[in-house]
Order: C-alpha cells, then sequence, then structure tokens
C-alpha cells in the first residue's frame, strides 16, 4: 500500500443498494448503514465520511459493473478505491470467523481486512500499475515463443543432419524437456554419447536437480538408438559443439519463458476477472491475459456488439437509405485480441460439447472450417461479455 489511511471504508455492493460499513483508525465504526445504489446517496454517506478524515479508502469485493458508480463517486470526492479478489475475500473471512453472509457482515469484513491486512487490498493505481506490467510480460513471452520455436527447429535439423533415430527419440520425449536439453547440451550428439557411455551418462544426469525419476527411461531410448546407426555422418564433431551450444541457449530461454509465466499468474491472481473467464472451455491463463490487456475495462462497451466489432469479428456493412449494397467479411479490428479469441474458439471444439456443437452446426449450413470457427468465436464474445459484465462464472445454459 503506497500510503497510510485513517478510515477504511467496506462496501458490499448490489444491484439496487450496497452496505457500507466505514472503520476509523481504531477499529471504531463510524458508519454502517445501508444506501441507494444513485449517485446523489453515495455523496452525501461518502461525503459524511470524508469530514473525519480526508485519507480514506473505500474497497469492495467486486469490481464489476455493480461497483462502476460506487468506483465513479468516489473519484469525484478524491477518495483512493480499490477491491479485494474473491478467493482472498473467502480465505480471510473464514481466518476472521466469519461464516454468515448478510450484507452488513460482508461490508464489516471487507473493511476489516483492508484495515488488518492492507496487502490484499489492489488500490487504482496497482491495478494500473500491475496491468502494464502484465502488458510487457505478455510482449516479452510472445517474442521468446518465437525463438524457442525457432531454435527448437534447428536443433532438430542439426540432429537430423548427424543422428535420425537419436533425433525421432528425442522428438518423441520432447526436445525442449529438461533432461532433453541437458545432454543435449552436456554432450551434443550420439558421437560424445558414444564415448561417454550409459553407464557414465546415467551417473551424471541423476546428480542433475529434477531429473532423478524421469532420466533413466529416456537415456535407455537413446542408447538404443544410437546402436541403430554406426556410420558417421558428414562433420559429426562440429555439429556436436552446434547443437551442445545451441541446447543451452534453449534451456536459458525455456528457463526465462518459465519465469515470465510464473509472474504472468502472479498478476492474474490481483483480477478477479481472470478467475471468471478461465471458467470458460477452451481458455486459459495467456488468453485470459490477453483479453484483459486489450480491452482494459469492460464497462467502456456499451453491448457485446461493440466488443465483437473492437475484436474484427463484425462484418463491414455498406448502406445507403435502406438498400445494403454489400456485406463484407470480418476485417480489421484488434488483431491481436482476434487471433488470440479465435484459436480459444478453435480449441473449445475439442473440449466443451456446446462449442462442437453450434461448431457442427454452422458446417452443416456449408460454412467452411474457417468461417464456422469465426462463427463460434463471435458467439462466445456474447457470452464472455456478459460473463465480466455481471462478474459472473460460465454456465452450460449461457455458451
Amino acid at each position: 500500500m503506497e500510503k497510510l489511511f485513517d478510515i477504511h471504508i467496506g462496501v458490499d455492493v448490489g444491484k439496487f443498494s450496497h452496505h457500507i460499513t466505514a472503520l476509523g483508525k481504531g477499529a471504531e465504526i463510524l458508519v454502517d448503514r445501508p444506501v441507494e445504489n444513485k449517485q446523489e446517496a453515495l455523496e452525501s454517506v461518502l461525503s459524511e465520511i470524508k469530514e473525519y478524515s480526508q485519507r480514506c479508502l473505500l474497497v469492495v469485493d467486486q469490481p464489476g459493473n455493480l461497483a462502476s458508480l460506487v468506483f465513479a463517486v468516489a473519484d469525484t470526492l478524491d477518495i483512493d478505491y480499490g477491491f479485494i479478489t474473491p478467493r482472498s475475500m473467502k480465505k480471510s473471512t473464514e481466518l476472521l470467523g466469519l461464516y454468515t453472509r448478510t450484507d452488513r457482515v460482508e461490508a464489516g469484513a471487507i473493511a476489516t481486512i483492508s484495515q488488518r491486512i492492507p496487502e490484499l487490498v489492489c488500490t487504482k493505481k496497482q491495478r494500473e500499475s500491475l496491468m502494464a506490467e502484465l502488458f510487457v510480460l505478455l510482449n516479452l513471452d510472445r517474442s521468446l515463443t518465437v525463438d524457442i520455436t525457432r531454435a527448437t527447429n534447428r536443433l532438430h535439423d542439426l540432429l537430423f543432419s548427424v543422428h535420425p533415430p537419436l533425433e525421432a527419440t528425442l522428438s518423441k520425449a520432447g526436445l525442449t524437456s529438461k533432461v532433453s536439453l541437458l545432454l543435449l547440451g552436456k554432450y551434443g550428439g550420439p558421437q560424445r554419447l558414444k564415448r561417454s557411455g550409459k553407464r557414465r551418462v546415467t551417473t551424471w544426469i541423476r546428480g542433475q536437480k529434477g531429473c532423478r525419476d524421469h532420466a533413466q527411461e529416456l537415456i535407455e531410448a537413446c542408447f538404443s538408438a544410437l546402436e541403430e546407426q554406426s556410420v558417421t555422418l558428414g562433420e559429426a564433431e562440429v555439429v556436436e559443439t552446434i547443437i551442445s551450444a545451441g541446447a543451452t541457449h534453449l534451456m536459458q530461454m525455456v528457463t526465462q519463458r518459465k519465469l515470465i509465466e510464473k509472474r504472468r499468474d502472479e498478476i492474474l491472481s490481483h483480477f478477479p476477472e481472470d478467475a471468471i473467464l478461465q471458467t470458460m472451455s477452451g481458455l486459459g491463463a495467456i488468453t485470459s491475459a490477453t483479453v484483459l490487456t486489450e480491452i482494459g475495462s469492460i464497462s467502456e462497451y456499451g453491448s457485446a456488439a461493440e466488443l465483437a466489432c473492437y475484436a474484427g469479428f463484425a462484418p463491414t456493412v455498406k448502406r445507403s437509405g435502406k438498400t445494403v449494397f454489400s456485406s463484407s467479411k470480418p476485417r480489421g479490428g484488434n488483431r491481436r485480441l482476434k487471433r488470440i479469441l479465435y484459436l480459444s474458439a478453435e480449441r473449445s471444439i475439442h473440449v466443451c460439447e456446446e462449442s462442437a456443437v453450434y461448431y457442427a452446426k454452422k458446417r452443416s449450413e456449408g460454412r467452411c472450417h474457417k468461417a464456422a470457427v469465426m462463427a463460434l468465436a463471435r458467439r462466445r464474445i456474447d457470452v464472455m461479455y456478459a460473463m465480466l459484465r455481471d462478474m459472473t462464472p460460465y454456465k452450460k445454459e449461457n455458451g
């Protein structure tokens, strides 16, 4: 928390009214009452609270559309505001022994948590800072993914040029796995592996952290593959030196990407929208993070159609008066968002029954694969918009 606050205001938000509890420095209750979800009523109670001190922090546990008017009024009165994620809220109320779920108890719990455990509160400035960091991390991750793919393909080609059976064995195990990269980084290829021998290689790899349980089977497979080819192809020694350097560099990039993923997940834990989005089939951490960074606040879009237009899923219509001259395929929009939503829809066909049925319906209407996936992605935007607007998880009947 960037600064200390004299008053902590907990707000249990609702559609028609909120319950507001304000605690002073000594945890004394300054205000504790329901307030209508109207600008005048909110301004009145928040102005009353500000008379005790100018240093106030307003906190909610549902930062969706239900809290938008509360935040707007707090902003006009120069009151800092933030939220507690539902996961943190649940754990904290259990620790405080608060099992009764009434509006008054919830508001008091929010105020108490923000006062006693301020690190659980994500303020507006912190949210903006985290969103900016998340955007940078996603760009780094995309760049690393391209580099890792390029380096992996190069490693496949080099291995195949000196020993195809060994390349096939390591490809089956996963060339970017830790054991594969450690073996290649240390020994480079078939000639050095043969000279070292199975026993020495096994002893060495078992001494590497995190490799004991997975190494033996792969080493057995590698040495079986080495027996399939006795001839030496090309400049094997030179190529193996290049393979060793390439594997070491690839392992560094893979490690770096894992660190980025860890930090990305830490940041996403501060966004309750992430937990909501990931309840939707075919949508993981990368898709959720991309959606959050690219669309910003869902309150900026008046309807799902506006969001679809921004994402590039709305067709271009040429019209004059009552006559429609043409309706072309969706083009333009936010290309990064469009791509990730398309891939998410394509993935959902294999893991979600509703998506598979809708896709099959569009194919039966004569649409090609791409057009059917585009239609599915557009339909999923409607569901996604409703989820973020109401801060409710995915439900089968809605999808």
